[in-house]
This record gives C-alpha cells, structure tokens and sequence, in this order.
C-alpha cells in the first residue's frame, strides 16, 4: 500500500524523518507532497522554510514562514529563524522585531536574545547588545559562534559596518569573560553553578527531564531577575530593556519593584516575582479548567 492511502500525514512523518537525518533534498520532496495534499499543514510551511534555508533560499524560505506565523503565532521558534534570514539578507530592523516577537512569545528563547544581539551590533545599540548578550550567556548560547557565522573577526566586523565595538562587549564574544562579567554585577560564581548544573542535568536526563528543566528555567529567571534589578537601580538599563533582561513585561517589572520597595532589595524582589509567578499560574489553571 502506497503512502498516498494514508494521505498527508504519513508523508509528514517521513519528512520529517528525512529531515532529522539532514536528507533535507527527500524532506523537501516530501514537503511538497504534504502541501499539496493539505495546503494548510502548518507545520510543513516551517520544516519546507527551513530547508530551503539550508539551501539558502531565502526568498522561499521567508514565503513559507509567513503562513506559519499566520496560522501559529506561538511558534517563537519560526519568528527567529525568519528574524535570522531576515539578518543574513541585511534587513536588520525587520529581524530585530522577529527576535522580539519571539522573546514576546517566549521569554527563555536563548537563540534569539543572541542573534537580536547580532543584530543591535550593526546598529551600535551597545545597551541593547550587553542585555541581550547576557541572557544569551546565561541560556548557554554560543554568542561567539552566532557572531562569527556573520563575521570573520571583529576587524571584519568593523571594516564592514564601519562601527567601532566597545571593549566590554568584545568580552562578550568569550564566553569565560561574558561569565565574569556577569559575576561582578553581583552573581556568585555558587549561582551560576548551580544554574549550569541544573541545565546540564535536564538535557542529560530523561525520566525527571520535565521537573529538571522547570528548576533550571525558574534558576536562570531569578538570577535574571536580580540582574535587571541592579541594572536599573544604577541607571545602566531603562525599565523597558531591564525587564527584557529579566524575561518579563514593563508592567510586571515594575510591580515586582514596587512590593519589594526599594529596587535594590533583591530577596523581597524575588519573593515578589515568586508570588507573582503563582498568581498567574492559578489564574492560567483556572481558565482552563
């Protein structure tokens, strides 16, 4: 029996299977059996888009995205892999409102913040860059990697957009230094290990995997929340990229600062941000119920 009988899910399927397995030719192929059959297939709008970009062809690549997103706008995912076409073709402004609508979408979406980083490089938003970049670091993004994928080194860098890069975030491009950067303003090296730990923990086990990751993702947000408080105590960062940093609304930043009292008191911060968090989960749990 054909895979035609079961229609456009089994074609799906093995799509899929050739693209895990980087036969991204026979995926494509696939793809285009699934579209055919169920033009509306959202999912096959992003895997078709992601191969041609692997091909490197953007012009169908962003054309497959697009009805994803329309369909799907909780797919994060899709929105930094068309910020990032969007960059590769020069169209900076454009992937930095997919990164952020991504981020939008999901607060934890390290390859994101790293790219949008990329991104505010070539606009010598060096503000933007540092916060982004350090959340980048604490998701365990390769910065350096996402950096030099554009650019061979930092003179490339500056020769091609004609924009000097400050020192601080030429640091940022090495990973033992982002992290040191990242102690002086107030982490502990205790903390980051422990956050490190738990990340390194969730992707190597599989049966507690679910709880593992809750407890790295709620590590990571409390030490980007003690970040983003001391970086608008000092004026470094305005409310709007201090919430950014901590992975939550302007609103909600500001409330969390408001019962804590004082911005610098970080542990009645992070009480705040805990009750907080609780409240919208009971409120999430109920209107599902």
């Amino acid at each position: 029996m054909s895979l035609a009988t079961y229609g456009a899910d089994a074609y799906y399927h093995r799509s899929h299977h050739y693209y895990v397995k980087d036969n991204y030719e026979q995926a494509l192929e696939d793809a285009q059996r699934v579209l055919r059959l169920a033009p509306n297939y959202v999912g096959e709008h992003y895997r078709r888009g992601t191969v041609y970009r692997q091909r490197g062809e953007d012009i169908y690549t962003l054309q497959d995205y697009q009805p994803a997103l329309g369909s799907s706008p909780a797919l994060a995912e899709v929105y930094t892999e068309r910020g990032s076409t969007y960059l590769a073709q020069g169209e900076v402004h454009k992937a930095t409102q997919d990164f952020y609508a991504a981020i939008q979408l999901d607060a934890d979406a390290g390859l994101a913040y790293g790219q949008c980083g990329v991104a505010w490089c070539e606009l010598g938003h060096w503000t933007k860059v540092k916060a982004d970049w350090t959340v980048a670091t604490l998701l365990r993004v390769d910065i350096r990697a996402l950096f030099h994928t554009r650019y061979e080194s930092i003179a490339d860098f500056e020769q091609m957009v004609g924009i000097q890069m400050p020192a601080h975030i030429v640091a940022m491009l090495d990973p033992e230094k982002a992290l040191e950067g990242i102690r002086s303003n107030g982490i502990s090296g205790e903390e980051l290990h422990c956050l490190f730990h738990a990340q390194l923990t969730s992707t190597a086990c599989c049966t507690e995997h679910s709880r593992l990751n809750v407890a790295f993702r709620k590590q990571q947000r409390e030490l980007r929340l003690k970040l983003a408080l001391k970086a608008y105590d000092t004026c470094e960062l305005s409310t709007g990229l201090s919430a950014r940093l901590a992975g939550m609304s302007s609103s909600d930043f500001i409330y969390i600062g408001q019962i804590a009292g004082e911005f610098g008191e970080t542990e009645r911060a992070i009480a705040a941000f805990k009750a907080l968090t609780r409240i919208k989960f009971f409120v999430l749990a109920q209107s599902v119920r």
